[in-house]
């Protein structure tokens, strides 16, 4: 090689070369902005924590809400135990039809005898009223003949007192 190919060589070497070293420039000139973006996203970070605990302190808020709405369901459940148990309870004294018809066809029995009695005391009264309607006519009648006895006797009395 001859010294002109090498000076050539050379040359196009160091524009290569000053053309890397122009490219690092700007890399680093670039790297100088680094630390802004840094505290940029530290900053995004922190942010981004503090949402993370108000997330977590609401998701916490929500576990307790659930915790209570399992409580509040436990008891209703214990509570609707305690219905179908009073429910069965009332179900096992409870009439059947069956009895309520028989209930009914003693009332009929009871009421038509109760109207029986009733008739046959109705009648007895009526009676006894009539008897007693006689034997006041009578009595009556008794009284009359008493007074009309008392009144001739009262006279013949007189007519002999004057004697």
């Amino acid at each position: 090689m001859t010294d002109r190919e090498l000076l050539e060589t050379l040359v196009s070497e160091f524009k290569k070369l000053s053309a890397q070293v122009g490219g690092l420039t700007v890399q680093v000139d670039g790297l100088s902005t680094l630390p802004a973006q840094v505290d940029g996203l530290t900053t995004q970070v922190g942010g981004l924590t503090t949402r993370m605990d108000g997330l977590t302190t609401q998701v916490d808020g929500l576990t307790s809400q659930v915790d209570g709405l399992t409580s509040q369901m436990d008891m209703v459940s214990a509570e609707v135990g305690s219905l179908r148990t009073d429910m069965d309870s009332v179900k096992a004294n409870m009439a059947t039809r069956h009895d309520i018809v028989r209930l009914e066809g003693k009332m009929d029995e009871n009421d038509k005898a109760l109207f029986d009695g009733y008739k046959l005391t109705y009648e007895k009264v009526t009676g006894i009223e009539k008897e007693v309607a006689e034997i006041n006519g009578k009595i009556e009648k008794q009284d009359v003949e008493i007074r009309v006895i008392k009144g001739k006797s009262s006279g013949k009395r007189k007519s002999n007192t004057s004697l």
